[in-house]
């Protein structure tokens, strides 16, 4: 009996001519690139130190299988259809790509959008045995050399000028390189099942595919993946980053099943899977319904930025609420909501976040009870939202400033952004861009009673970083301020009262006479600051939303 299995070594040199000759295909279930350039500078590290890489999977088959294609979103070329058997990649997608992207000095997208450089894979010609040789930074004129020029068939044309060692290194590195042999093991079982089976089983070894990627090799013929890549795609830049799983969530939550488990999405897509299998018919109505739900997600993400500043994932608490607010559109036939459909939405936003609704225990119930709200919220507008959850006033004190995502943090952040923070030194209102705070901790977030002064008077890292004692400025009013107390530094804006009292309500700070900001003992004045503005904040959060959304 024929062995299933077979084993060869094969150069780097040749399987680039494999690659070039597009002799490999990728299967369907198989990710997209998802690697960075610090991760294939270290694999081409390895190689050149002839460290194993692992070994690469290859499933022998017949063309006839071409329909298991995956066509889109990969770096390696198009199967070549004068090839009699087509070499599909189970596993060394990642390896394989990395090498020829490197050998043909591209620069693509990575499954998160970020662009990978291929030329910026350089070699140190100063490197020691003990050093890593191979890093992800632009190339530089005699010390770090781009590995594109040194694969490239005319190097030698690429480095004139370089001191006869240098060349001896780069000489050397190449034929390291081309000479270094992979072990490909090819199998040639012809169930489908069993070669994803042994996917998984590959993949749940050492770094483990994630849940969503185990769902997407299940699924071949709905291109589940292209969906969720086209999704993301459509969310744009703010937003691309968002995780698989509260995409396929709303997939079977468009079918009535909103239980957010893994399993429980598994299996409804096994079951839609089949029925697309069965009837043609099925896949073209799916990819309708998905072609409407691309748009709803777009449409879910615009609202959010609109009226609640959430202007970009950074800020977003939970991925989910994209979601939900998706299924409300696709179920309100992508129309934008009515007022009363917007109060609830309001409602139901500020205390999902402020009360972490979707976090530990309440996260399964806080999901099925939200998604049937609002499906009949889209066909009734008397609908009312009703928490089942609430915060704890004294979670807003424990927040750090540098948890922007964490459900109070997010609340906290988009409160400030809707309130339009303003410069706090000047003699006007002059609204800060908000572009200024688009990344997720900078120098544009301001401790109003400054670290230093609070770290001198015997704070501790927790008590100084709350967001009780953040306001949202320049990093140029930030440099102005330094350690000086706010007593000071407040002390010219606060000569025009009323000019003052705007700013101040800007930034959600109390600043009565009596508030701690004026004290002179820095112990007592911070914590009765803290107080104070703790409970400024609740009031805000409360009056944002319209409903109670604290513990009493």
């Amino acid at each position: 009996m024929k062995s299933k299995i077979q084993t060869v070594n094969k150069k780097i040199s040749a399987v680039l001519k494999d690659i070039s000759a597009g002799k490999y295909a990728i299967p369907r279930l198989q990710r997209e690139f998802v690697w960075d350039g610090s991760r294939a500078a270290k694999l081409m590290d390895s190689i050149y130190k002839e460290m194993p890489i692992g070994s690469v999977l290859v499933w022998n088959t017949p063309t006839s299988k071409k329909l298991f294609f995956r066509e889109k979103y990969n770096v390696l070329p198009p199967f070549n259809d004068r090839n009699k058997r087509v070499w599909f990649l189970i596993d060394g997608q990642q390896r394989l790509s990395v090498l020829h992207g490197i050998y043909q000095g591209m620069s693509i997208p990575n499954s998160k959008g970020k662009e990978i450089n291929f030329r910026n894979i350089v070699f140190s010609l100063d490197c020691k045995k003990k050093e890593q040789c191979f890093s992800y930074r632009k190339p530089q004129q005699g010390r770090f050399v781009s590995l594109n020029d040194i694969l490239s068939p005319q190097f030698k044309n690429n480095f004139y000028g370089l001191k006869k060692s240098h060349l001896k290194t780069i000489k050397k590195c190449r034929e390291s390189i081309f000479n270094y042999k992979i072990l490909q093991v090819v199998t040639s079982i012809p169930s489908l099942a069993e070669v994803k089976e042994c996917f998984l089983r590959i993949n749940t070894q050492g770094i483990k595919v994630s849940s969503a990627d185990a769902i997407f090799s299940k699924a071949q013929t709905l291109d589940l993946r292209d969906f969720v890549h086209e999704t993301r795609q459509k969310l744009g830049e703010p937003y691309k980053n968002i995780d698989d799983m509260p995409i396929l969530w709303t997939l079977i939550a468009l079918r009535g099943v909103t239980y957010p488990g893994k399993n429980k999405i598994d299996g409804v897509v096994k079951e839609i899977e089949n029925e697309a299998t069965k009837n043609p018919s099925v896949k073209k109505n799916i990819h309708k319904e998905w072609s409407i739900l691309k748009e709803c997600f777009k449409k879910a993400v615009i609202y959010l930025e609109n009226n609640f500043r959430v202007i970009n994932l950074s800020y977003l608490y939970s991925p989910y609420m994209i979601s939900m607010l998706a299924l409300f559109y696709y179920f309100n036939n992508k129309h934008n909501p009515d007022w009363k459909q917007k109060d609830q939405i309001r409602k139901w936003f500020w205390s999902t976040t402020t009360a972490g609704r979707y976090s530990g225990k309440a996260f399964y119930k806080c999901i099925v009870d939200d998604a049937s709200f609002f499906k009949k919220l889209s066909h009734n507008n008397d609908s009312k939202f009703k928490p089942s959850e609430f915060a704890d006033v004294y979670d807003i004190r424990k927040t750090q400033y540098n948890s922007p995502s964490s459900g109070m943090g997010s609340a906290f952040y988009c409160l400030l952004l809707r309130k339009k923070p303003v410069s706090l030194l000047d003699e006007s209102l002059n609204e800060i861009p908000l572009e200024r705070y688009l990344s997720q901790v900078s120098k544009d977030r301001h401790h109003i009673f400054p670290r230093a002064l609070l770290s001198r008077a015997g704070f501790q890292h927790s008590e100084y970083n709350s967001i009780c004692n953040i306001c949202l400025l320049t990093s140029e009013e930030n440099k102005l301020i330094g350690n000086i107390r706010p007593s000071h530094y407040l002390k010219v804006t606060k000569k025009n009262r009323s000019l003052f009292a705007r700013k101040m309500s800007h930034h959600i700070i109390p600043f009565d006479s009596k508030n701690g900001l004026w004290m002179k003992d820095i112990k007592k004045g911070f914590r009765r600051f803290v107080r104070e503005r703790q409970n400024l904040i609740k009031q805000s959060l409360e009056k944002e939303a319209g409903i109670r959304i604290f513990r009493e």
